[in-house]
């Protein structure tokens, strides 16, 4: 199976899509830092650009822990080889990435934007990037070799480990990012997998209007 078929047809796409979303988010923010270099401290989109990039970090933070924890190590037995090594130990360098990024932003509101807090979010996605980029090439192709069965189990799984502010900010990110059709395609995987529970009802309580509808599953 191509990679942009699994990245978008897997029923693991709240994981797959996601790289998409994020990869979005950050160009937005770097284009957001850019428009305020030179800013002092009291910039009104300042905070806009700080609450953001918050709301990224919990969303990557979150994302990298359900690859390590459950995706990779489904791969890994799947393989019967470690196949995510390298990416899962990038992980722990990309968010020292993360921390010196939300420190130059902590910086700038209180000294304002300059060109090393523009450069903080710069150096952030382009790392992210090509780590989101070289995992879509060289493991989650391998998903096409798990059965949908197991796929949706680890869904599950994924969708309870997230606390429910990280899992809201989340599914903001995709739907603000991704086309229509596929975020109501993330949307329709999650109710479906998570259909004896109470998602559904919390998804319209938490999103109301801000998320489309979810497509029949």
């Amino acid at each position: 199976m191509k990679r942009k078929n699994v990245i978008s047809s897997s029923p693991l796409v709240e994981i797959t899509l996601l790289h998409r979303a994020m990869r979005l988010e950050l160009e937005s923010l770097c284009e957001l830092a850019r428009g305020l270099e030179g800013a002092g401290a009291g910039a009104p989109a300042l905070p806009e650009l700080r609450a953001r990039f918050r709301n990224f970090d919990l969303v990557f933070a979150s994302h990298s822990a359900a690859e390590d924890d459950v995706v990779f190590p489904r791969l890994a037995s799947a393989a019967n080889r470690d196949v995510a090594a390298a990416a899962a130990a990038e992980h722990v360098d990309e968010a020292q990435l993360v921390d010196g990024a939300a420190a130059a932003l902590d910086r700038a509101a209180r000294e304002g934007v300059d060109a090393e807090t523009v450069s903080a979010v710069q150096s952030l996605k382009e790392k992210l990037t090509e780590h989101m980029a070289r995992e879509e090439e060289e493991i989650f192709p391998l998903l096409a070799d798990v059965p949908d069965g197991e796929l949706r189990r680890m869904v599950g799984l994924v969708l309870g480990s997230r606390p429910a502010d990280v899992l809201e900010q989340t599914i903001r990110l995709q739907v603000r990012h991704l086309e229509p059709d596929l975020a109501r395609h993330v949307l329709a995987t999650m109710c479906d997998v998570a259909r004896r529970t109470h998602f559904r009802r919390w998804l319209d309580r938490s999103l109301g209007a801000a998320a489309p509808p979810p497509a029949q599953s």
